[in-house]
């Protein structure tokens, strides 16, 4: 009962890789390595795979790689840039009074 996958997808958001190992075993040792923005799947992906594999060593990584922002995407907030450049005049005339 030796096995090994591996499985990834891409979507606009960025990577999601999952790989799976196992090897012979009496019991089920079931062992995950996660990135902590998927933690919080772990107890759904848990109750999949005892679901499916009874007994063995197995070892579930599940990884993402967000994609960076594709180019053009920034635009520049007119707005926010004054309201930047008010507090950097605030800071200057706070700490000249020092």
């Amino acid at each position: 009962m030796t096995g090994y996958a591996v499985a990834t997808s891409e979507s606009a958001a960025g990577t999601l890789t999952i790989e799976i190992k196992s090897v012979n075993s009496r019991f089920l040792d079931l062992q995950f390595r996660i990135n902590d923005d998927l933690r919080a799947l772990e107890p759904d992906l848990r109750a999949q795979v005892m679901a499916a594999i009874t007994r063995g060593k197995v070892e579930v990584r599940l990884s993402f790689g967000r994609k960076a922002a594709a180019a053009g995407s920034q635009a520049l907030n007119p707005a926010l840039l004054a309201e930047l450049a008010r507090l950097q005049e605030e800071v200057g005339r706070h700490f000249a009074a020092a």
